[in-house]
This record gives C-alpha cells, structure tokens and sequence, in this order.
C-alpha cells in the first residue's frame, strides 16, 4: 500500500518522474478527479510516472498498481476507477484511464451543458494563443529582417 501511494503521490505532483504518464479522463468530459480527499484538476487530468519501480507496488503478473481516482460532475454524479488500477506496460508506457459517468445518475443535461460551455472556454484560449504566437512570429520576422542598416540587414 506504500508503495502504491509513493506512485500516485509521484503522479499527482507533476514532478518530472519518469518519461511515462497517466492521463485521466471522463466522458462527458470535464469532470472533477480527485485522489483520495484531493481534487486534482479537471479532466483530462495527466499526471507523470516515476521512472524507478523501486518505490512501486506490483501484482502476480508484473504489472504496477495504483489506487483508483474518482471523477466529479457538475450535477454531483460521481464514479471511480478500479481500486487498485493496473498499468500493465511499464512505467514509460502512456496510459488513459477513461471514467465514465453512471447512465442513471440524474441530471445528465447539466453535465453535458458544463462539458460544452467548458469546451467553448478551451477553443476560445486556444484561438487567443494561436493569435498570441501568429504574432510573436510576425515581430521575429520583422527584427530578423529590419535591422540598423535596413532591410534585409537584420540580425541572424
């Protein structure tokens, strides 16, 4: 148990562990995961995996054992991965691990209408930093290309 809380401790904190991660999703999408009593992001949440299994608790089989996250709606539907989840590739491998919502938890209609508008937010910060970039190429050209004697002077 030890061992398995040093992994997901590792995870969780986003320190540069090892090359592999473990990206937690849900469908519909933005949900709150949390491990154990702590919220750590919406999803999908990736976390980074230690890159030493000797701090990692494994099955029979090999295979590397976390405790279980738990996804949060907006309409307060809850659902949890399998405790202890398996990573059965390695810790350099990528894993998701995806949480679906209950199909009979109540209100369904809000946690769709959080996932879109939640979407929406995303697109709009994404256009804004595709504009944000388009920009800063522009005033690398422009200083690459405009130097002090002129154009075609600039500094390389």
């Amino acid at each position: 148990m030890k061992n398995a809380a040093l992994l997901t401790i590792c995870a969780l904190t986003l320190t540069a562990c090892g090359p592999g991660t473990l990206t937690v999703k849900s469908e519909p999408e933005g949900a709150l995961i949390s491990y154990g009593n702590k919220s750590l992001g919406l999803a999908p949440f990736v976390a980074s995996l230690p890159s030493s299994d000797k701090a990692v608790r494994k099955d029979a089989q090999g295979c590397y054992l976390t405790t279980g996250f738990t996804a949060r709606w907006a309409s307060g539907a809850t659902a949890s991965s399998p405790n202890p989840t398996t990573l059965c590739n390695g810790l350099s491998a990528d894993y998701v691990l995806e949480i679906p919502r209950p199909a009979d938890a109540p209100g369904l209609q809000v946690d769709l209408k959080a996932a879109n508008e939640r979407a929406s937010v995303l697109a709009k910060q994404q256009e804004a930093a595709s504009i944000n970039n388009l920009a800063n190429a522009e005033e690398m050209n422009a200083m690459m290309y405009e130097g002090p004697f002129g154009s075609g002077y600039g500094y390389y």
